[in-house]
């Protein structure tokens, strides 16, 4: 096995724009194009591996020939259901929003399982690429709105005033339980982590038509089912975001942003978390010289490299990787090592 890097699958939407081209010099369809789907294994998204001896495989080919050596013998419970499914358990974004995307909300695993044909719910975790100046996220409602208030104020004048509005900028991140009522605002671009789920209930969406002058459906009902009212306001643990800065001097000068929990920190890199859930474990690593993982055929892990070119070397050969791109570390890898000097997010299942 060798590190796994794959096409990325991109998603026309009526808010989406060109940023893409210009921030990770990808040569984009037409259009605007408001999703990268780096890593998936969803519906008829699935990933297609760019490189090596598996190149033209899609990544449910690959886990169908050699599903340990992938995913790794630490499997439980929903995570081990989908890989004996074939299915990937996370799916990884970048999401360029030119115009607001709709005020939405997700159902959990158990909503979702009775109402959608089994499907999984949608958890996800936001991590800010880049927020033009004045930029906002809407994260959750404002402390103390009711399900009654909330439920007579859709569709109508007041509606936005319940919801919680977030200024935001690079480097900044947040965590989407299901049942959060969210939107990423204009000017934004972000990573996303999430469950393998693309279910979305749509409450508002800004007025907006189509060509044929059609408004998007809305699923007023459904949403307001999943929408989480005890946990919904700010100041609650699972909607604490990542926005407490703090910078460390790195090699020729530059200042790096400093999220979430310090785990290590030491000459070559250093390492936060940003979230350890029951969906998935992300952290922020710095790499000021080289970082050295090793897989140990317990887990894969998934990485997105957020800033200059880095060279992976592991047991058989190496491999670039741009800014930008993502990238698969198989369990049956073992000891690698990521050397350069960038800023990685890593993502992988939690034990």
């Amino acid at each position: 096995m060798y590190p796994l890097k794959f096409k990325p699958i991109y998603k026309e939407k009526i808010w989406g724009g060109r940023s893409l081209a210009r921030k990770f010099a990808r040569e984009l369809p037409a259009g605007p194009i408001g999703e990268s789907w780096e890593i998936s294994s969803h519906g008829d998204d699935i990933s297609i591996i760019a490189n090596g001896d598996y190149a033209g495989l899609s990544l449910l080919e690959l886990i169908a020939k050699k599903r340990q050596e992938v995913l790794g013998r630490e499997l439980s419970g929903k995570n081990r259901k989908l890989s004996e499914d074939n299915l990937f358990p996370l799916l990884v974004k970048i999401i360029d929003a030119r115009d607001n995307l709709s005020v939405q909300v997700h159902p959990d695993d158990a909503y979702a399982a009775k109402n959608e044909a089994g499907g999984s719910g949608k958890t996800e975790l936001w991590y800010i690429l880049n927020a033009e100046p004045g930029a906002s996220i809407i994260y959750g409602l404002k402390d103390g709105v009711t399900r009654d208030q909330f439920t007579q104020a859709v569709g109508g004048p007041d509606f936005l005033d319940l919801l919680n509005f977030v200024p935001v900028k690079t480097g900044d991140y947040f965590y989407i339980p299901a049942g959060t009522v969210h939107a990423i605002g204009k000017g934004v671009m972000l990573a996303e982590i999430q469950q393998t789920s693309d279910l979305t209930y749509r409450l508002y969406d800004w007025d907006r038509t189509d060509d044929a002058g059609n408004f998007r459906e809305l699923h007023i009902d459904k949403a307001i089912d999943v929408i989480n009212f005890n946990h919904n306001q700010p100041g609650h643990e699972p909607l604490a975001s990542g926005n407490q800065h703090q910078t460390r001097q790195t090699p020729g000068n530059h200042r790096q942003t400093r999220p979430g929990n310090l785990l290590i920190d030491n000459p070559d890199h250093q390492v936060r978390q940003l979230k350890n859930s029951n969906f998935f474990n992300v952290e922020l690593i710095n790499i000021f010289k080289r970082y050295t993982g090793n897989t140990k055929n317990r887990r894969f892990y998934i990485y997105m490299n957020l800033g200059s070119e880095v060279k992976i070397n592991y047991s058989d050969g190496s491999l670039k990787v741009a800014k930008g791109e993502s990238f698969l570390i198989p369990a049956a890898l073992g000891h690698y090592e990521i050397v350069g000097q960038t800023r990685l997010l890593k993502a992988f299942l939690t034990d």
